[in-house]
């Protein structure tokens, strides 16, 4: 995939028996094609989500932030959305097709980030002070409110909490005004109608086991998982990209 890390969706597979070997060896195809990485460029350049109000320099400065810090969190970002979006656009099209497909996709161009990214920490190693920022930038875009499992990427920000706090601060009229379940809306319809579409195999049958053919497709067709993270980190990223 391009990335220096493995992303949840993959861990939670390793636990179900052969299911990640199984998932990996239909998904792999499809990712050496290049496709999924070619609608995720494309993705965002034809939509666009609601913005924050503007990040201005001096907003940083004032919370501590500076231009390594910056730097550091821009490539988790681009990390983290690489990987949730292709994730999304390729096990969207696996479960379409209930994971027995006849590959045909013309082969694209691939690329790779190489970015070394700090240590994800554990809830254990992260400062209550900043769990509990943590839990409240989790809270967007969630349907269970603070039971809600609290995304990687937020902990993976976890040693700039002034950053997880500007973000909190930003995304909350977003949230009150209905705008972020808008952008999510936008982001499934992105999907359903520009995403992989498989040619479903007349031969083949999948032997998936039935917990992990549903962990994925709660994972790719709930606005409230990969979807949430795939149109909050993009929104992020944008926000922050010329500062």
């Amino acid at each position: 995939m391009g990335i220096p890390l493995i992303t949840s969706i993959w861990r939670g597979l390793a636990e179900v028996d052969d299911s990640l070997k199984k998932v990996w060896n239909l998904a792999r195809p499809i990712y050496l094609t290049g496709e999924p990485e070619y609608i995720y460029k494309n993705m965002f350049k034809q939509i666009s989500f609601y913005s924050p109000a503007e990040l201005r320099p001096e907003e940083l400065k004032k919370n501590n932030l500076n231009q390594k810090d910056l730097k550091n969190i821009k490539h988790i970002l681009k990390v983290y959305n690489r990987s949730n979006t292709m994730n999304l656009i390729t096990l969207s099209a696996l479960v379409k097709v209930n994971f027995s497909y006849d590959i045909d996709i013309k082969e694209k161009e691939r690329s790779s980030l190489n970015y070394k990214l700090p240590d994800l920490l554990g809830k254990n190693e992260i400062k209550k002070e900043t769990w509990k920022i943590i839990k409240r930038v989790n809270l967007y875009g969630t349907s269970n409110g603070l039971n809600s499992h609290v995304a990687t990427l937020w902990r993976h920000l976890a040693p700039w909490p002034n950053f997880l706090l500007l973000i909190d601060k930003n995304l909350k009229p977003l949230n009150e005004n209905g705008l972020i379940n808008q952008s999510l809306n936008i982001t499934v319809d992105y999907i359903n109608n520009n995403g992989i579409i498989l040619i479903k195999s007349k031969k083949l049958n999948n032997d998936i086991n039935k917990l992990a053919i549903n962990i994925i497709s709660n994972y790719v067709k709930s606005k409230h998982q990969v979807v949430r993270m795939v149109t909050l980190g993009n929104i992020i990223e944008k926000w922050i990209e010329k500062i």
